[in-house]
């Protein structure tokens, strides 16, 4: 299992102060207004360690595969101030720290960049654009590049610096499909992704990290990663998770990221030995979940709601993007007709129908909760769940006997809402008893989460607003894959798969990792449609040429003005090395979450994962 050792870690909590900045609770600042973000921030990289010994800390812009790193100052808003050039680089020797790159071939850039957000300024437009467009032409007429730049940022010492880039042709009008640039990269960028593997002790790193990265040898279909693959595969057939217990780690993005992969996995090779590792996966699914969102915290709901029992705290929110990473999974699953936890896989369902609206899916750090109350019981003896603090109660609401309702953060009094008596029928209820009588005044507690569940789509939307995160882009595919059998999922989907084509302006802004919503939001563009994926890709194309470094791997980009990012710690190269691996194969159909056509099973009342499905019916809400 060493290989699979990357699976079991992720740490990619981060404090309510930036939450809230991400989601808009402060006023916005430029980058370089606060002290030295993102510019006083080591990334922890090899790849780096030049830029470590020379300047401590920096984590600077990429100007393509010239070897330089910059910054875009108030200053100088369209223009590059240099801070570092890298020894084995076309740009060593002949551009220096200090020195301002104003333009190329003849061209002066003039598009300023524009800090701030909060103020209706969206984009990347500016100096990062004008380069790549610059390098771009240099690289089609065999690499000769020829920098305008001002000596150690003196304007009247203006020189033409020349440097040699590696050649290569242009994006094709349709890149990535009939392009040869990419299948050149896809090749070459896999080929990173293995040397980085053996070169970090058979492992690429956490969780995302080693899920990108191995998607992307699959989705690449280059024959010379096949064996690699099967490795995985046949390491794959023993993972389990860790129990809905376990207090253990921060699984919901393991969990949620190893679904997807061995639905892939399986997709593939069919290998009946993965079942166990997916029923596992499918335990976690139903009983994890947080109840009135319908998706994951760091860790599962019986866990949570155990340790506050013994009076600990709820800890970190549920996150939207692992529920729908956990959506896919089970979509997947489907195609491939194996028994799936139904009414999980629906509750998600449930959970996008609530961040859906006519013009637009937004889902995007968390989803909107269903409504809930606490009530602690006289009698402890009903409305137990046989599993213990955490889980649900079958019999539902009846013979409750006489009960207090109360706030289920904060444990007042409150007034029994309409719906906790007029929909007893349908409400769900979970046993969270404890040692204790505790903030609830009773130890004899129980959750009570309103089903109420949000009418189907009776027909296609008309999407008019973009919303580029990670969760509207996994929630697109996991309608989209393996439900053709329901149109109003095919309606959802096509919804939210819009909603990020709409958006490439905010492709990098999301929150933690800008790669985790790069991957997603561009694999659900991709399924936009020709017209809508094509101008979402020529918005980004800029990316795909500056991030490419002089050698040859990518770097990740500071997200335009919110530098909370923890790729700079998980995966600053690989990440985006993968992720632009796996849009670039986005032609080759290799996976279904690039656009391979497998078919659509119902799940099986018999046969592989038939057990795992019937206990599902039996236990899950």
């Amino acid at each position: 299992m060493a290989r699979l050792k990357g699976w079991r870690t992720l740490r990619l909590a981060i404090g309510a102060m930036l939450l809230s900045q991400l989601l808009g609770g402060t006023p916005a600042r430029a980058i370089n207004e606060r002290a030295h973000w993102p510019w006083g921030v080591r990334v922890r990289a090899w790849q780096e360690a030049e830029v470590w010994e020379a300047l401590e800390k920096g984590w600077y812009l990429n100007v393509g595969p010239t070897g330089i790193r910059a910054r875009i100052t108030h200053e100088h808003p369209a223009s590059f101030t240099v801070r570092y050039v890298f020894e084995d680089s076309p740009a060593h020797g002949r551009i220096h720290p200090g020195d301002i790159i104003v333009g190329a071939n003849g061209e002066v850039m003039e598009t300023p960049h524009q800090f701030g957000r909060g103020r209706g300024i969206d984009g990347w437009d500016g100096p990062l654009v004008e380069m790549a467009r610059l390098i771009e032409d240099s690289q089609a007429n065999d690499g000769q590049l020829e920098l305008i730049v001002w000596r150690n940022g003196n304007e009247e010492e203006r020189e033409t610096v020349a440097l040699q880039i590696r050649p290569r042709e242009r994006f094709s009008r349709t890149f990535p499909f009939d392009c040869s640039r990419s299948d050149d990269l896809v090749a070459q960028l896999t080929a990173a992704l293995v040397a980085e593997y053996e070169r970090n002790g058979n492992r690429w790193g956490d969780s995302h990290v080693q899920a990108h990265s191995l998607l992307a040898l699959m989705a690449s279909g280059e024959p010379e990663h096949e064996a690699m693959i099967q490795e995985f595969r046949r390491e794959a057939a023993d993972y389990r998770t860790r129990g809905v217990e376990s207090q253990a780690g921060l699984p919901a993005w393991e969990y949620g990221y190893m679904g997807v992969v061995l639905g892939e996995l399986f997709t593939r090779y069919a290998d009946e030995r993965l079942l166990p590792a997916i029923e596992s996966l499918g335990e976690y699914y139903v009983h994890g979940a947080d109840p009135a969102s319908g998706s994951y915290s760091h860790k599962p709901f019986p866990a949570i709601r155990q340790r506050v029992a013994h009076g600990g705290g709820l800890g970190y929110g549920p996150m939207a993007t692992p529920g729908g990473l956990a959506m896919l999974a089970m979509s997947i699953w489907r195609v491939n007709g194996l028994g799936i936890p139904t009414t999980a896989h629906e509750r998600l369902h449930q959970s996008y129908l609530r961040n859906t609206f006519p013009d637009g899916v937004r889902a995007g750090y968390s989803f909107r909760n269903r409504d809930a109350v606490v009530i602690a019981l006289e009698d402890g003896s009903r409305a137990r769940s046989p599993r213990g603090c955490g889980f649900f109660v079958q019999q539902g609401m009846e013979n409750l006997g006489a009960y207090t309702v109360r706030h289920p953060r904060n444990g007042s009094v409150i007034d029994p809402p309409e719906w906790l008596t007029d929909e007893a029928d349908t409400n769900l209820v979970y046993d969270i008893s404890a040692p204790e009588p505790g903030i609830y005044g009773s130890p004899h507690v129980r959750y009570i989460v309103r089903k109420s569940p949000i009418p189907e789509p009776e027909g296609p939307f008309e999407t008019t607003r973009g919303f580029a995160r990670a969760a509207t882009g996994v929630g697109a595919l996991a309608h989209m894959i393996g439900n053709d059998d329901r149109p109003s999922w095919g309606y959802l989907g096509d919804h939210a798969a819009r909603s990020c084509a709409l958006d490439p302006r905010n492709w990098l802004s999301g929150h933690a990792s800008s790669s985790i919503h790069q991957l997603w939001v561009a694999l659900a563009a991709a399924r936009a449609g020709e017209d809508l994926f094509r101008e979402f890709m020529e918005q980004v194309r800029w990316w795909f040429v500056m991030q490419e470094d002089h050698r040859g791997t990518y770097f990740v980009v500071p997200d335009r003005d919110y530098v909370v990012n923890s790729d700079i710690r998980h995966g600053p190269h690989m990440l985006p090395t993968a992720n632009a691996a796996i849009i670039l194969s986005l032609p080759r159909r290799q996976l279904l979450i690039t656009g391979a056509d497998v078919g659509t099973a119902e799940a099986p009342e018999s046969g592989a994962g038939a057990a795992q499905a019937s206990a599902t019916r039996r236990t899950d809400p």
